[in-house]
């Protein structure tokens, strides 16, 4: 079978699609959707990539795509980024801007801020010159107070709200994806979240973390920070829906941390970039 044709798999007008032969029957049929008035688009399942494009048909000529599906776009990975496909979208910066200022909190916006400012490779400052160009813009107060709070050395959602929830605990402000090593240079793991000073390591573990080859790692690197004397707290997707319990955990480790009587016996090295 001879694959289609790319001008058939982009979504188009109703009359673009009865020029190229395909029946007004076709066009209401199983085989297309119908997303907005006057688009329609070949196949019934629509990925992440297919709603841009639907959606894209309804930009003006002068206008582009923005918010996440610019950054989907751009290529930042928590948006299931792919390379641009000819859709106009918003430069980084302003994309950067948008998500911040349009998320529905500010937890929210950390969270796209984080994942944008890594993936698209923008700088907080950056996005802070733009939004104090435009103050009087929707939003502007909950994207500065989430450019406050980013980081874009985060690697995943569930670590940027367990970073929320560490700074909510009142704890000081901690190193994110830092290599933990020994005093005499022997790798012990890339932790995180970790308060060098004190010895204290926050670990995300997502829903990959569950597998056996991966869980024995965990412990492994977690045994290897404990012996080196460092204090670890552990967090998952339930206890991100129960903040205050975890925000007790944090506490309560930085207090184990603060008083434990020990040589220090670890370091940190320089920031890396984190891998998603």
């Amino acid at each position: 079978m001879q694959p289609l044709p790319d001008s058939v798999l982009r979504p188009m007008r109703r009359s673009t699609a009865l020029g190229l032969g395909i029946t007004r029957a076709e066009l209401e049929g199983w085989m297309w959707r119908h997303p907005y008035p006057d688009v329609y688009a070949f196949g019934r399942r629509a990925e992440t990539l297919d709603r841009v494009r639907d959606a894209a048909m309804l930009v003006p000529a002068d206008c582009a795509v923005g918010g996440w599906a610019a950054a989907f776009l751009h290529g930042a990975h928590h948006a299931d980024g792919e390379d641009p496909d000819g859709v106009p979208v918003t430069a980084p910066v302003r994309t950067c801007f948008d998500l911040a200022r349009l998320a529905p909190s500010v937890e929210e916006a950390v969270v796209l801020l984080d994942g944008a400012l890594r993936d698209l490779e923008v700088t907080v400052a950056e996005v802070a010159d733009y939004a104090r160009e435009r103050r009087r813009w929707r939003g502007v107060p909950r994207c500065r107070c989430a450019l406050a709070l980013a980081d874009p050395q985060a690697a995943s959602p569930g670590e940027s709200r367990m970073r929320l929830a560490w700074l909510a605990a009142g704890l000081p402000r901690p190193d994110v994806n830092r290599e933990v090593r020994t005093e005499s240079g022997r790798f012990l793991a890339v932790a995180d979240l970790v308060l060098g000073n004190v010895g204290l390591v926050g670990e995300y573990d997502g829903a990959g973390h569950r597998e056996a080859q991966r869980h024995a790692a965990d412990n492994a690197r977690e045994e290897a920070l404990e012996n080196a004397g460092i204090v670890v707290v552990r967090c998952s997707a339930p206890d991100l829906a129960h903040r205050r319990p975890l925000q007790a955990r944090l506490a309560a480790g930085y207090q184990r941390a603060s008083t434990w009587q020990r040589s220090r016996s670890w370091a940190l090295s320089a920031p890396r970039r984190p891998t998603p």
